[in-house]
């Protein structure tokens, strides 16, 4: 029974909620928070437009520290994977698939412009980039693929 769509509408409002205020809210969020909020932002799931997901992306990376830039770094290398794997797959589907990459792409933008004008904090996502570049590189090919 239930209510169809009550979930994942609660999620997305608690994932707006949380990161519109996530500056004040840091120092209540161990890193397995964090992880589930990135997580949560990443799964199209959560109703959310483009715009809104990458709002909450930027405002979360904006006030992440060093510890959450490594979670970053893992959740970009793990989804990167996980979408070329899909791309490889016999049974792709485009629908549930270019979302998903279009998403982890803008965190990926995201990082990028903040790595250059938060160095400091972000120093730790940069011994990831080469590595990071070859999953896209890898995902790209695929998908280009016919």
């Amino acid at each position: 029974g239930g209510y169809p769509g009550l979930i994942e509408e609660c999620c997305s409002h608690f994932v707006v909620s949380v990161c519109s205020c996530f500056g004040r809210l840091k120092p209540a969020l161990n890193t397995n928070a964090y992880s589930m909020l990135l997580a949560l932002l990443l799964t199209p799931e959560i109703q959310l437009s483009d715009t809104r997901r990458m709002m909450c992306l930027k405002e979360l990376l904006l006030n992440s520290s060093r510890d959450h830039i490594s979670l970053v770094t893992k959740a970009l290398i793990s989804e990167l994977t996980e979408h070329t794997a899909c791309a490889v797959s016999l049974r792709r589907d485009d629908d549930l698939l270019l979302p998903r990459v279009r998403t982890t792409l803008g965190l990926l933008r995201s990082c990028l412009v903040s790595l250059s004008t938060h160095s400091r904090r972000w120093g730790t996502m940069a011994p990831h980039i080469p590595a990071i570049l070859a999953h896209l590189s890898a995902l790209v090919s695929h998908l280009l693929l016919p």
